[in-house]
């Protein structure tokens, strides 16, 4: 294993290993892990540990059932908007196959897609329902899981789907090096490049 496949290996083994969110030496190091692995902006990362920690009970659950609320109370353990991405990411980690990643990247693939019923996720305003907006972008993965599978071109999980819009989603854009993450979907996943 080696890059982002070495990362991805620790973080779902760590939380695996740790699945309490009641936990408050645990919740920060998760919180930190995704904040600055996925650079998802967050600046008082004990406030929002402390914060999650305090709706443990409920979040545990909503996260066990894949209810979008979970994305909605931890998007609200901070700034609102600013924990969007991170929200998505945390809550992947505690359930992959029910909570795909959101972030810039993928918002732009899935609007530059341009088919219909693929539209990124049209979160706007604080006040807006959070849930509703990730359960329509949720929508749209498990519409895109579908047609990928229908056309059995490759092996297809959300963590490929994940890969494949992370790398459309960087496409066209003028960057003289890439991320390490980019590097790794490039490297795990040729066959989604050469799509593109």
């Amino acid at each position: 294993m080696q890059g982002w496949e070495t990362i991805e290996h620790l973080l779902t083994r760590f939380w695996i290993e740790n699945p309490e969110l009641g936990n408050r030496f645990v919740v920060p190091t998760k919180v930190r892990l995704i904040n600055r692995l996925y650079f998802t902006g967050i600046i008082a990362e004990d406030q929002v540990a402390e914060r999650i920690v305090r709706h443990a009970r409920r979040l545990e659950s909503d996260l066990a059932r894949s209810s979008s609320n979970a994305i909605r109370t931890l998007a609200r353990c901070g700034t609102h908007g600013r924990l969007a991405s991170f929200a998505s990411k945390f809550a992947h980690f505690h359930n992959a196959k029910g909570f795909p990643m959101w972030d810039k990247y993928v918002q732009r693939a899935l609007r530059n897609l341009r088919e219909p019923g693929f539209n990124g996720w049209k979160w706007t305003a604080p006040g807006t329902n959070l849930a509703a907006t990730y359960d329509d972008f949720r929508k749209q993965i498990i519409a895109l899981w579908k047609h990928f599978t229908a056309l059995d071109a490759v092996n297809v999980s959300f963590k490929t789907i994940d890969a494949y819009l992370y790398l459309k989603g960087h496409q066209g854009l003028r960057t003289s090096r890439f991320s390490a993450e980019l590097r790794w979907a490039c490297e795990q996943f040729p066959q989604l490049w050469v799509a593109l």
